[in-house]
């Protein structure tokens, strides 16, 4: 089918398909289907892909007053129970690198961790 977008070839040999015969075992339902496994592999790739610093310093100033989950620097969750975080952690076998409160506003930040 034409295209102006760019096209990627992957042989399955080697290194490749040493990785998707592994992704095969984790994922059984898809282990007839190996463009589903390759894409599946990618996805999990991106979730792990930690954005700018300063794309999650705008994401948690969007959810003062929310728990957050955090695993580097990529906001897993937000929400304004930690119930819920944690429940979405265990649910989806994920984990956090740290879970907190981000702060509604400055007044909610004590003087000792530097803001006026």
């Amino acid at each position: 089918m034409p295209t102006l977008n760019p096209r990627y070839q992957v042989t399955d040999t080697g290194q490749v398909r040493r990785l998707l015969d592994e992704a095969a075992l984790a994922w059984p339902e898809l282990a007839g289907d190996r463009k589903a496994l390759l894409l599946r592999l990618a996805e999990t790739g991106a979730r792990h892909l930690p954005p700018a610093r300063a794309d999650l310093e705008a994401e948690l100033r969007a959810h003062g007053g929310d728990w957050v989950a955090i695993r580097g620097s990529r906001l897993l969750i937000a929400d304004p129970q930690a119930e819920v975080v944690v429940g979405w952690l265990r649910d989806h076998g994920e984990r956090a690198d740290s879970v907190f409160r981000v702060p509604a506003g400055e007044g909610e930040i004590p003087a000792e961790h530097g803001v006026a």
